[in-house]
């Protein structure tokens, strides 16, 4: 079995969690690859592609700009990200399993469900290290409830932002029951609460 796991960095949390599940998996005798926006050498396995200066560039004022213009709280609502699926899909179809772990700024909730859809033969896992796949855009909803009215006026966000997380939860909620081949992975009892 040939696993991949995607994560923006394999530094903080989820990427941490990819990176020592797939040495780990690699210790098991699995064919397991970490693919992430930066190359570690240090990592067996460790595949990355090339960013243009002006991608990393545009990443980072892409998380700036929403901070300060989409965010009312202190809490990183990030409902538009840079999205790879593009150079993703090229190198998945080679998997069997893709278990996608950090993804902000690599893959959007759009691409994350377009390839499932094209790729119905592999499996996909996405593992919940917070919230932002179960929300509109952010990273901890704070107890929020309004997720489950589709993120409409979301308490988080200023005017500018509330149709952005609106409509991309509502894409999730309508075409998320319709694909059969991605696990849903809740880490924590919190999580799948």
């Amino acid at each position: 079995m040939r696993i991949l796991h995607l994560a923006t960095s394999t530094k903080g949390g989820a990427g941490i969690a990819a990176r020592r599940l797939h040495e780990s998996l690699l210790r098991a005798g699995e064919r397991s690859y970490l693919l992430s926006l930066k190359p570690d050498e240090s990592i067996e396995h460790s595949l990355s592609f090339q960013r243009s200066s002006l991608s990393k560039f545009l990443s980072s004022l892409l998380t700036f700009l929403q901070a300060k213009i989409f965010q009312k709280s202190d809490q990183l609502v990030t409902p538009i990200g840079l999205d790879y699926s593009n150079k993703i899909s090229k190198i998945i179809n080679s998997f069997d399993v893709v278990h996608i772990h950090a993804f902000y700024n690599l893959i959007n909730s759009a691409s994350i469900i377009s390839l499932c859809e094209k790729y119905p033969e592999i499996n996909f896992l996405l593992t919940l290290h917070d919230e932002r796949f179960t929300t509109g855009g952010c990273h901890y909803s704070a107890n929020c409830v309004n997720k489950f009215g589709y993120c409409n006026r979301c308490p988080q966000t200023t005017f500018l932002a509330q149709h952005k997380v609106s409509r991309d939860m509502k894409l999730k909620v309508n075409r998320l029951p319709i694909v059969s081949n991605l696990r849903i992975i809740a880490p924590s009892e919190w999580m799948l609460n």
